[in-house]
C-alpha cells in the first residue's frame, strides 16, 4: 500500500488519516470480497479517499427479475454488479442523478410485457427524460444495450419488478457474449471511481448442506429475503450447474482476477450476508491461492445484529468459518502453508462491542497472528450498523 497510509500510527490511525491528503485517484487498492446492499454507503465515502478500490461480487443470486433473466438469457446473475456500480459512480457528474435513477429503476410487479417494452423503446429512441440528460456517449451505449437486450428476450417475458439497471447489463452482456467489454465501456463512460468485477462469469447456483440433512439449491433459498429462513445451521456450501438439480461444479478465477487479489494493497472481507456475499467468493479454484500469495493486511469486519445464513453462530464461529473456508483449497495444494495469518491479519470490531451476537476470542486470534482492532466504528446516525465514514476511514488505515 502507498506508504503515505501504511505509515499512520495505529495507536490514533482513523484522525491521522484526516491529516494526509493523497488525492483518491493515487488512492490505494483495496479490495472487497462481498456483493449486496451491506457495503453501498460505505464505497460511497469510499470514494472520497480512493478511486483505486476493487470489488469481486458473487453472480450466484437466484431471486427475483434476477431469475427471469437468468432462466430466459442463460446469463449469470448480474444485480450485485449493478448495485455496485451506481455505488461508485462520481457524483461530479452533472448527469449523476439521471444515470442513478435509470439504473435504479424498477417496473412495477403488476406490469404488463406490452407497457414495459413500450417504455424500453422510449428510452431507446430518447423519448424518455431520464435518458435524454444523461450525456453522450454513455447514452447511446445504454440505447445499444437496451435494444439488444429487447430484441433477445421472448414472448413470455416477465417484466414484474424487474431493474432497468440489470437489463442494461444483461444487453451489454448479449452484445459482446461475455461481461468483460460491456464492463469496462460502462466502467469508463459512466465514471466508476473503482474496479467491479465479477469473481467468475459463471452461470452457477449456490447450493447449500444444512445440519439437519437438508438440501438448498438456489441463493433466494438462503438468504431468507423471498422464503422462510433456514431452519438449520448451515454446513457446507457449493455451486450447482443447474437451479432444480444438485450437478456439483468446480470453477476456477482468471488470470486478471488473481493478479488482482495477489496485487492488491488491502484485502477486506466485509459485513454481508455471510454465505452468499462472503464466503461464496471463495469457493473458485485460486481465490485462496492468491490471497495466501498477498503479503498485505487482510481484514475481516465482522456483521452487526442479525444475519438469516449465520444461524447456530457466533461471531467468532464466523471468524472460524472464514478461515476454514479460505484454507479449505490450499490443504490439498502442495505448495502452500495452511497458515491462519497468511489468509486473515486483522478482525476490525467496533470499540464498544454492543451490537454483535458474542465476544470476540481475542486471546485466541492473538495467538495464531491475528489482530483485533478495536475502534470507534458507529455513530448515533447509522446505529446499530456500521457508520460509512468512520468504517472506510478505519479500513484504510490498517493497510
Amino acid at each position: 500500500m502507498s506508504h503515505l497510509y501504511s505509515t499512520i500510527d495505529s495507536t490514533n490511525q482513523a484522525s491521522q488519516l484526516d491529516q494526509v491528503c493523497v488525492p483518491p485517484e493515487y488512492g490505494p487498492q483495496v479490495l472487497f470480497f462481498s456483493g449486496g446492499s451491506a457495503l453501498h454507503k460505505t464505497c460511497q465515502a469510499l470514494i472520497e479517499h480512493t478511486h483505486n478500490s476493487i470489488h469481486l461480487l458473487t453472480p450466484f443470486d437466484s431471486g427475483g427479475s434476477t431469475a427471469e433473466l437468468r432462466k430466459h438469457l442463460n446469463i449469470p446473475a448480474l444485480g450485485d454488479l449493478r448495485a455496485r456500480l451506481i455505488a461508485l459512480v462520481d457524483k461530479k457528474r452533472e448527469d449523476y442523478c439521471e444515470i442513478i435513477a435509470l439504473f435504479s429503476h424498477r417496473f412495477s410487479s403488476t406490469i404488463s410485457q406490452k407497457d414495459a417494452l413500450n417504455v424500453l423503446q422510449n428510452l431507446i429512441i430518447g423519448h424518455v427524460k431520464n435518458i435524454s440528460k444523461i450525456s453522450q456517449p454513455l447514452r447511446e451505449i445504454i440505447q445499444h444495450y437496451l435494444r439488444v437486450f429487447v430484441k433477445s428476450i421472448n414472448n413470455d417475458f416477465n417484466f414484474s419488478r424487474a431493474s432497468i439497471g440489470n437489463l442494461i447489463l444483461a444487453g451489454g452482456y448479449l452484445t459482446y457474449k461475455q461481461l468483460e467489454p460491456c464492463l469496462f465501456e460502462l466502467s469508463d463512460k459512466m465514471s466508476i471511481r473503482g474496479k467491479v468485477r465479477l469473481t467468475v462469469n459463471e452461470n452457477f447456483h449456490l447450493v447449500a448442506s444444512l445440519e439437519n440433512g437438508e438440501t438448498l439449491i438456489g441463493q433466494h433459498k438462503i438468504t431468507g429475503k423471498e422464503t422462510s429462513p433456514i431452519r438449520s445451521p448451515i454446513s457446507s456450501i457449493h455451486l450447482s450447474a443447474e437451479l432444480h438439480n444438485n450437478h456439483p461444479v468446480n470453477c476456477c478465477i482468471s488470470d486478471i482476477n488473481r493478479k488482482l487479489i495477489e496485487n492488491a494493497d488491502l484485502i477486506c472481507y466485509p459485513p454481508g450476508s455471510f454465505y452468499s456475499s462472503i464466503v461464496a467468493n471463495f469457493l473458485p479454484y485460486g481465490v485462496s491461492q492468491a490471497i495466501n500469495n498477498n503479503l498485505n493486511a487482510k481484514i475481516y469486519i465482522p456483521n452487526l445484529g442479525k444475519d438469516p445464513e449465520s444461524l447456530g453462530l457466533s461471531t467468532n464461529d464466523n471468524i472460524e468459518k472464514i478461515v476454514r473456508f479460505l484454507g479449505k483449497h490450499l490443504s490439498v495444494n502442495k505448495g502452500y502453508e495452511n497458515k491462519p495469518s497468511n489468509l486473515l491479519t486483522h478482525i476490525l470490531i467496533d470499540h464498544n462491542k454492543q451490537y454483535y451476537n458474542g465476544p470476540v476470542n481475542e486471546t485466541k486470534w492473538r495467538k495464531l497472528g491475528i489482530q483485533v482492532i478495536k475502534r470507534d466504528l458507529i455513530s448515533d446516525k447509522y446505529a446499530p450498523y456500521y457508520d460509512p465514514e468512520k468504517l472506510s476511514k478505519a479500513v484504510l488505515s490498517l493497510g
